[in-house]
């Protein structure tokens, strides 16, 4: 994953299903740095708008899919040459952000939202993975 990007997005979903993007964040270190040593930047300073905005989109399919309410830290990998867009972690919660979901019924159901929501909207095929 030479060359790809590190990007996260901080999203609040409450019981009415209403969704908020409270932080864009940019890893400026090299992918695999781990993103509490990492320099980063928010709002992100190099990621095009229509990428955030693809970002925010499956941010919103996942936390809606797996019905969280409260906070959730959604981290994407991105390859700049091909545009690929990978979910590499999800963190739900504001006390326990550090925690990564299980592996539960949920994850599939995330996933499936994302495919479904990037296939819909864009017309192309990515693949979204979940790495533990």
């Amino acid at each position: 994953m030479l060359g790809w990007e590190e990007l996260e997005l901080e999203v609040v979903r409450d019981a009415k299903n209403q969704m908020i993007t409270v932080c864009f964040i940019e890893n400026v270190d090299a992918m695999g740095v781990h993103t509490g040593d990492s320099y980063c930047t928010a709002p992100m300073l190099t990621i095009s708008p229509e990428l955030q905005q693809r970002l925010q989109k499956h941010s919103y399919d996942i936390v809606e899919a797996i019905q969280v309410i409260g906070g959730t830290n959604i981290q994407f990998a991105h390859d700049p040459k091909t545009d690929r867009v990978v979910v590499i972690e999800l963190n739900v919660g504001e006390d326990d952000m550090g925690r990564v979901i299980g592996k539960q019924g949920r994850i599939a159901k995330a996933i499936r939202a994302v495919v479904k929501s990037a296939a819909a909207n864009e017309k192309k095929r990515y693949l979204v993975e979940i790495v533990d």
